[in-house]
């Protein structure tokens, strides 16, 4: 777990409001808590067994290179060795072995051309990325434009938490503030988004804007929408902060940050934001949820939060070594 400072851009005096789509003018750094980064391990993962791979066959393949050189200098010498000693036994007239020895000189001759004949093993090359690396890949793309977005916006009053999970899941994003704690779903995915309560879908456009698929579900491989997401593992944040006394509301977002989302029809939404990270109006947020936290209050949920993903990072790997 390690803490990364923002510098934002400073914005000047009269600048307005609007500009920075929030509430704060005094733009100073906004503090970034990665408590983990578990698609980095697993994209670094699947990279570096990509690249074993590779490395493995690269390594197969020479080695086929290097025994085809061999065996072909070898017939080269055999077969000189035998034209030299044909030669030898032509001279003393000991033609039975003269023939002998040129037949067997023939028949390398015949193996080395079909040896050379024979098309050379194919260049390996590293296996692309599957769909679940890309995925991951995108993921982090879409997390770090909501960051990234959230460092130009916000004070340093304002920390935002990277990779809490607990038992329900995990939460891309927490931000906590004097306007409350709000938690983040990102989707980094193009197309016109849908969805009806929990259900959630897009129409995918390719980059000249025609329709290369409709109602494509989004889930995650437990077939939940985002809503779904984020909700289950709010709640559980909301229920342990709870119990140590701070009663706190979780407001939840979801946040579609490829440059081609377009929101399209939202119905029955389960969650308090839906919107494009272009689109978040941080002003609008903050006023729905009304919160007025301290200080003193903020650093509290703050270290229960790293306390709570502490105990369950702890827990799964136990699990992973019984």
């Amino acid at each position: 777990m390690h803490e990364i400072v923002f510098a934002p851009r400073q914005l000047a005096r009269d600048e307005p409001r609007a500009a920075m789509g929030c509430s704060v003018k005094n733009v100073g750094p906004l503090r970034l808590i990665e408590l983990s980064d578990h698609a980095a391990d697993r994209i670094a993962q699947a990279s570096g067994e990509r690249e074993a791979e590779y490395g493995e066959a690269l390594e197969k393949h020479r080695d086929t290179l290097k025994r085809r050189r061999d065996a072909l200098a070898a017939k080269g010498a055999q077969i000189d060795l035998y034209a030299r000693s044909a030669k030898v036994s032509w001279r003393h007239w000991e033609l039975k072995s003269a023939l002998s020895l040129h037949l067997e000189k023939f028949r390398l001759e015949r193996e080395k051309a079909k040896t050379e004949a024979a098309p050379l093993p194919r260049t390996p090359f590293m296996r692309a990325p599957d769909i679940d690396e890309i995925k991951r890949k995108s993921g982090q793309e879409g997390e770090a434009a909501l960051s990234d977005y959230l460092a130009g916006q916000l004070s340093g009053d304002w920390t935002l938490i990277a990779g809490y999970k607990n038992n329900r899941g995990e939460v891309d994003r927490i931000l906590v503030g004097p306007e409350g704690v709000f938690s983040f779903e990102v989707k980094h995915i193009g197309g016109v988004i849908h969805c009806d309560g929990d259900r959630w879908w897009r129409d995918k456009r390719d980059s000249y804007g025609n329709l290369v698929g409709e109602d494509v579900p989004i889930a995650d491989n437990g077939e939940r929408g985002p809503s779904r997401q984020i909700n289950e593992s709010s709640d559980s944040l909301q229920t342990f902060l709870a119990s140590r006394g701070v009663k706190a509301r979780v407001h939840r977002a979801v946040v579609f940050t490829h440059e081609r989302a377009f929101l399209g029809s939202l119905q029955s939404i389960a969650v308090d934001f839906v919107a494009t990270v272009g689109e978040l109006n941080l002003d609008r947020m903050f006023a729905r949820a009304g919160g007025a936290l301290d200080k003193q209050f903020c650093e509290k949920v703050i270290g229960l939060i790293k306390q709570d993903h502490g105990y369950h990072a702890k827990r799964q790997a136990f699990h992973r070594h019984v």
